[in-house]
């Protein structure tokens, strides 16, 4: 019988640690008492499909989604035919016996969640972590068009999609079911999920650094010779994009706006005074 390394798997180990204790910090800062008191997150809210509208106006990248979604449809096809084009090209330079990986964020990339970001804007309401964990839990989610070929796509060639997500630990549930609904399973269209601890502050960089690794682990059975390498990251925010490796823009909103956050096309215009 085959066994691993402690060494070789000592670093995740301090990686997860780090990262489990990071859920129960020694200070909480009052504005985030309420979310940080629990390992299991704040109480969700109940979402609703049916909100009271306070105010009709979307700000003009949630707009372009929701009121021009042939536009947007367009626009993210476009964007995965060309992340398709460019990891087949680069998949082909990969060298025979090599492990390679493509890095995904689910939250629109993957998920269409612009149905939250109106009900947001038309009622008024700021982002909370307890709106959103009730949003997640509905599993309403849409699917963004493109995305399910594009991780196919990269499964046919030999390589695997490893999704790197800002979605809470204890949401990770919700978001496996959802995908599943779309008939994307772990094995088949990504070899494993990255979530984010409670009250981590990593800006997935950190669980970037563990890819090769968990891949290596996972797949080659930790056959230390077997290199592995990432060959491109997909992402809707700049902050999807990983040091060295080939980044491909997934859009938010239009050309110009992205719905929040710090989009990788367009930008955020400020909330009008």
């Amino acid at each position: 019988m085959k066994t691993i390394s402690f060494s070789r798997i000592l670093p995740l180990l301090v990686f997860f640690v780090a990262e489990s204790f990071a859920q129960v910090p020694a200070a909480v800062p009052a504005s985030s008492a309420a979310e940080t008191q629990s390992i299991y997150g704040p109480a969700p809210v109940p979402w609703s499909d049916v909100w009271v509208v306070q105010n009709p106006k979307l700000p003009p990248g949630v707009d372009y989604h929701v009121n021009h979604y042939a536009e947007w449809k367009s626009d993210a096809l476009k964007a995965y035919d060309a992340a398709t084009a460019a990891v087949t090209a680069t998949a082909k330079q990969v060298p025979a016996g090599t492990l390679w990986a493509v890095i995904m964020d689910i939250d629109d990339t993957i998920l269409d969640h612009s149905r939250f970001q109106k009900m947001l804007s038309e009622t008024e309401q700021t982002f909370s972590s307890a709106l959103w964990r009730g949003w997640v839990e509905s599993k309403n989610a849409a699917l963004v068009p493109g995305a399910k070929e594009f991780m196919e796509t990269v499964n046919k060639l030999g390589g695997k999609i490893v999704l790197i997500s800002n979605i809470k630990d204890y949401e990770e549930l919700a978001v496996r079911e959802r995908l599943a609904g779309y008939e994307i399973h772990e094995g088949p269209h990504y070899a494993f999920i990255l979530a984010r601890a409670l009250a981590s502050q990593d800006d997935k960089g950190e669980r970037q650094k563990v890819v090769a690794a968990l891949t290596r682990l996972t797949d080659a059975k930790d056959e230390p010779d077997v290199s592995v390498i990432v060959v491109g990251s997909v992402g809707d925010q700049l902050t999807d994009k990983m040091d060295g490796v080939a980044f491909h823009p997934v859009p938010q909103g239009s050309s110009e706006y992205g719905m929040y956050g710090k989009p990788a096309i367009g930008q955020v215009p400020p909330p009008p005074k």
